[in-house]
Formats: C-alpha cells, sequence, structure tokens
C-alpha cells in the first residue's frame, strides 16, 4: 500500500511535463517514479494524435503507469497493448467544415486525425512546423481521398488572427452545437466533436481506473487545457502558462523549464501525508 494508492494525476506534455525545448527534465522523471512507487497512477493527456504520441512515448520512454489522453481528450489509449481503449468520432459528415473553412480562407491548414493515421489536406505556413514540433509522419492528400471516419480536425497558420476568423465563422456556422472548438497553440485551433476535451477525457480515463474524482488532478499550461483544470481537485498551472489561465485561480507551480510536474508531486505528496 502506498500513499497514493487511488490517485490518477493527468499532465499535459507540451509545456508542462515537457520544458519549453521539448525535453523531459530529471526532475519531473524522478517525482513521477516516486509518485507511481507509492501507488499513484500517472499518464499523460496531450493534445497529440495517436500516432504521434506512440512515436514520442517510444522515443522518450515517457514514465506512465496509465493509459494515454491523446486527441485532447478523443482518444484514450494504452500503448503497451497498442489497444484503443474509448474513441468517439464525428457523427457527421464534418468534411463539411473543412470544405467551408478552405473556400472562406484558402491559406489556412488543415489536418485530419483518424484512428491511427494522420491526414494533411491543405498545407499553411504552419503545418511544417507542427509535423516538426510534434514528430509527426502524415499522409498527403485531398479531401475525398480522406477517411470518413476522422476524430479530430486541426487548422494551422502562424496567422493566429486568421484561425480567429476560422474559430468564429465555425461557431457563427450551422456547426456550432456540433464541436468542441479551441486552440492548443496559436498556430493551431483544434476542432473535436462536441462533449469530446481534456476534461471529459480525464473523467472517462477515471472511470475506466475506478478513480474517485476527488483523486483526480490535472496540470496544463494552456487553453486546451482548461476543461481538464476544472474537473481535478486541484487544476495546476505552470508559470509559463498565459495570464489568463494563470488568472483563473487555480493552484501556480513552476515553470515548465523549472519542474512543474515535480512541483505538482510535491503539493500532493504534502496533502497524502
Amino acid at each position: 500500500m502506498g500513499k497514493f494508492d487511488g490517485v490518477l494525476f493527468l499532465s499535459d506534455f507540451d509545456g508542462t511535463y515537457l520544458d519549453s525545448e521539448g525535453k523531459q527534465l530529471p526532475e519531473n522523471i524522478d517525482a513521477v517514479r516516486y509518485f507511481m512507487s507509492q501507488g499513484g497512477k500517472f499518464t499523460i493527456c496531450t493534445g497529440r494524435t495517436y500516432p504521434v504520441f506512440a512515436e514520442q512515448f517510444q522515443k522518450m520512454q515517457v514514465p506512465v503507469n496509465a493509459p494515454i489522453i491523446v486527441c485532447n481528450g478523443g482518444m484514450i489509449v494504452d500503448l503497451e497493448k497498442d489497444e484503443i481503449l474509448f474513441q468517439q468520432p464525428y457523427d457527421f459528415d464534418v468534411k463539411q467544415i473543412a470544405r467551408m473553412v478552405h473556400e472562406i480562407e484558402p491559406d489556412v491548414g488543415i489536418e485530419l486525425h483518424c484512428g491511427k493515421t494522420d491526414y494533411i489536406i491543405h498545407n499553411s505556413t504552419a503545418s511544417d512546423y507542427h509535423m516538426s514540433f510534434t514528430g509527426g509522419k502524415p499522409i498527403y492528400c485531398d479531401i475525398n481521398s480522406a477517411p470518413d471516419v476522422i476524430n479530430k480536425i486541426v487548422f494551422t497558420d502562424k496567422n493566429h488572427e486568421r484561425l480567429e476568423r476560422v474559430k468564429k465563422m465555425v461557431l457563427n456556422s450551422e456547426y456550432a452545437d456540433c464541436v468542441e472548438i479551441n486552440f492548443g497553440h496559436s498556430y493551431f485551433l483544434d476542432t473535436l466533436p462536441v462533449g469530446l476535451n481534456k476534461g471529459n477525457g480525464a473523467l472517462k480515463l477515471a472511470e475506466i481506473l475506478g478513480v474517485k474524482t476527488d483523486d483526480l488532478y490535472g496540470a496544463g499550461d494552456y487553453y486546451i487545457d482548461v476543461p481538464l483544470l476544472a474537473v481535478s481537485k486541484i487544476g495546476f498551472v505552470p508559470e509559463n502558462a498565459p495570464d489568463d489561465i494563470r488568472a483563473l485561480g487555480y493552484r501556480i507551480v513552476r515553470h515548465c523549464d523549472h519542474a512543474s510536474v515535480a512541483h505538482c508531486i510535491e503539493i500532493l505528496d504534502g496533502l497524502y501525508a
């Protein structure tokens, strides 16, 4: 029996678990291993897709002992077994949103994330950056050749104002009640089926693991992480988060460059003493 038996801690990946250069800090690794040795369940809750995170997981040997949440809550996967435990693709022809956006904003990039495969339908100034940032190896094709079963759409552009126009366009369209749309990065606008987000993904994982919501904790640094923070008993926000995220009233922890996840676990260590 350990002090963290029955406790689930989920961390966002980029800008929270990883430092600003995309590296794992030894302090975070040691803290996570301590947390798990005391019975805690630790995992990552990320916007990265199944294939992208699976490769990163193997390459970096990220220390987790629970299924991973990918696609910002759109899928829960057991990477050790290469198994999808939960997914909920769009239940309508979401390609119509992509076509609408491309017709009005043709310079915006469009990615479709479908199960274990990622597709780029249109390139943008941010497409190559996104792939180099995440390590993705997408298939390039036209929209009609891509699968119809889609888990997530990402609109990409280094022109943030253009992405803001896309967000407004979708929210003012007939599809507004069918999607969750928010920024995962200033260059990336994520679109998911309605009801899917990091918070609901965390609750679904807690249900799968038999964890009580009073023992659920989350950490994240960006707008897309707010639903995770909201369902957590304590939501942790690194100092590197935008001002308006830090102003929401969640627990502020060290900058990601100074082992923010280790700081979260130090706090939990005091709570469960």
